[in-house]
């Protein structure tokens, strides 16, 4: 198995993970606020990581600092910015804007890098999108202050992709990927203290989901996404990205009892032959 197979299979891992994530959150909701659910969910995240690879952390210095603080607030800028857009704006609306960066990573690559992108991976890109559309839109849309809040939360997450692309081929994806995580988890603290109070959490069940969140959801899913990232360009990963709200339609299906209507099951489907086409899988 060649390492860009290797990759590949790690990122579908990551987007098998994050359509979790969404669950789990919903589950975090009746404990904790999102602010302060993101803030705990970073926090658990870089200690964890930190224990488990504590022998990794005097090789950190200035430079891995510096591009972990880049990523982080662009990451840090993501979650909140969508935590608020999802809170003005309709579920539908939400789910659909914040796939935008399907769409959206291959431009940006393109403007940013200029590399031409290859016919398959243009077609793969298109088809993922539709097929995203179709399993995220359940109403008209409406644009509103937070339909405009979960543009912004795209396109942070699409420079998110972009630094991950450059960066994971520069230095350590482990420590590149802690440091990022600090980062969040400071900042959405701060946000977070004097937003919601930053309430402790004293319910074991939501204990678990917190430290679930943080261990696979975030500290698994953001180091895996680096090391992926390495072997593999923004598109491919925008791609396999585009997986996650398939995952997550799943997940919410098997666990919360939610329904997905007939044009869900088309654009799950289509999701999956755009990452295919796209020479993905």
């Amino acid at each position: 198995m060649n390492k860009a197979l290797k990759s590949k299979l790690l990122l579908i891992s990551v987007a098998l993970v994050w359509g979790s994530s969404y669950m789990l959150s919903k589950l975090a909701f009746d404990y904790t606020g999102a602010l302060t659910m993101i803030a705990y969910r970073f926090i658990s995240a870089t200690i964890l990581t930190s224990i488990f690879f504590y022998k990794k952390l005097p090789e950190i210095n200035f430079r891995i600092i510096k591009k972990g603080f880049f990523m982080g607030i662009f990451l840090f800028l993501a979650m909140v910015l969508s935590t608020y857009g999802v809170k003005y704006t309709t579920a539908s609306n939400a789910g659909f804007l914040s796939c935008l960066n399907v769409i959206i990573v291959p431009v940006v690559y393109y403007l940013l890098f200029k590399k031409k992108l290859k016919k398959k991976e243009i077609f793969g890109t298109i088809i993922s999108f539709v097929g995203v559309c179709l399993l995220t839109i359940t109403e008209e849309l409406t644009i509103g202050f937070g339909d405009i809040l979960c543009i912004f939360a795209a396109l942070m997450f699409v420079m998110f992709i972009i630094l991950g692309d450059k960066y994971s081929k520069e230095e350590d994806p482990l420590l590149i990927g802690l440091t990022q995580l600090g980062v969040v988890g400071i900042l959405s603290t701060i946000l977070a203290y004097y937003v919601e109070g930053l309430k402790l959490v004293n319910d074991f069940k939501g204990i678990t989901i917190i430290l679930t969140l943080g261990l696979f959801c975030t500290a698994y899913c953001y180091i895996a996404q680096l090391y992926s990232q390495k072997n593999l360009n923004a598109v491919e990963a925008g791609l396999i990205l585009s997986l996650e709200p398939l995952f997550s339609v799943v997940f919410s299906f098997l666990f919360l009892g939610e329904i997905l209507l007939f044009r869900g099951y088309v654009g799950g489907l289509l999701i999956v032959i755009g990452v295919i086409i796209g020479g993905v899988l």
